[in-house]
């Protein structure tokens, strides 16, 4: 199994679009990908999703422990054809001042080859400083390539890759040009998520035309490490295992509720939990028979008029909470279960 990182100069940097244009590509050639995202992201590995057809999976070293994260990662990639992590902020952006939690982290933890991606506009020669930066201040983490968001055109890309080709120790893969038709919308939180794009299938295709045109697409596949570790993949501790059997937990799962880490619901269905899925938006009432309730995180303030409206699910909820059903709120689960919430509108729900 081959692996790669994609990660950015800074956040910003084009990442998300770089990883998935790449995703979408080895994945009409035949691959099997196994997409990761690092760190505590629940946004991008949806559009990771959407171009594999295949689950995204964090990798969390701040919240997580190093074999943790190894096993993680091993695990859901020891059946693909190649393994590529997106990276998070900048490449050695993490917790404070240290690189806990950081894409470089990551990279020392799976053996993984890195590939930078750079917002080009505007810039020349000034380029080679910030690559070289970059490559000579962790010799540890192995950065092979670079690939270049936004560049003009043809004439632009040209004096770019001569300055890496005559200035640079790493080799220059290609670029994206600006191109609106690959734009993908952010807001607060980072990108719109792929539930509320309109003809993201689109703009997915587009990227890879455009990846398969001007990035040397063989070099990464060549490039990308094929050194698949003898990390042993472990089982589930027995005492986990069937631990929960019989227990059904209703899980929030819609527009407004969506960021969950993968790996904490297949560790609940393997230790025997039924998870049921329901839509706080949509449905009326909490699916039958549930002894518990998940409510995850998302974009409640976006959609607090049609949460607000559905007053059936707000009462079932606020009834089974009296009575003393088990509720685990996050983030924007913990914000539904509140009195109520002011909207960008300046109304309050």
């Amino acid at each position: 199994m081959k692996k790669i990182i994609i990660a950015g100069i800074n956040s910003g940097a084009g990442k998300t679009t770089i990883s998935a244009a790449l995703m979408k590509n080895f994945t009409d050639r035949g691959m099997k990908v196994a997409p990761f995202k690092t760190g505590p992201d629940y946004i991008d590995p949806k559009f990771h999703e959407f171009v594999t057809g295949s689950d995204s999976h964090n990798l969390d070293s701040w919240m997580l422990d190093e074999n943790t994260v190894r096993y993680i990662f091993y695990k859901n990639s020891v059946e693909a054809d190649i393994a590529v992590i997106e990276g998070v902020m900048g490449l050695f952006d993490g917790c404070g001042s240290g690189d806990a939690g950081s894409t470089a982290h990551i990279a020392r933890i799976t053996g993984s080859p890195v590939i930078l991606v750079a917002d080009a506009k505007g810039m020349s020669r000034s380029l080679a400083a910030v690559i070289n930066g970059f490559c000579n201040f962790d010799p540890s983490i192995n950065i092979i390539g670079i690939i270049l968001n936004r560049v003009s055109g043809e004439r632009h890309f040209s004096l770019l890759k001569k300055v890496i080709d005559e200035n640079c120790g790493i080799k220059c893969f290609g670029y994206l040009p600006a191109d609106d038709g690959i734009i993908l919308e952010s807001r607060h939180l980072g990108l719109v998520p792929v539930e509320e794009l309109q003809c993201l299938s689109g703009k997915i295709i587009r990227m890879a035309e455009l990846a398969e045109s001007t990035i040397d697409i063989d070099g990464i596949l060549d490039a990308a490490s094929d050194d698949y570790s003898s990390y042993i993949v472990q089982k589930i501790p027995d005492d986990i295992k069937g631990s929960a059997e019989g227990l059904k937990i209703a899980v929030a799962k819609d527009r407004s509720f969506s960021f969950y880490y993968k790996e904490n619901l297949k560790l609940m269905k393997e230790s025997g939990i039924e998870l049921v899925y329901f839509s706080p938006l949509d449905d009326i009432t909490l699916p039958d028979g549930v002894h518990g309730l998940y409510l995850g995180g998302g974009y409640p303030e976006v959609f607090a008029k049609e949460l607000s409206a559905n007053t059936t699910m707000l009462d079932d909820i606020r009834i089974k909470c009296s009575d003393g059903m088990p509720v685990y709120a996050e983030c924007g689960g913990l914000i539904y279960l509140t009195s109520g919430i002011t909207g960008y509108d300046g109304i309050y729900y």
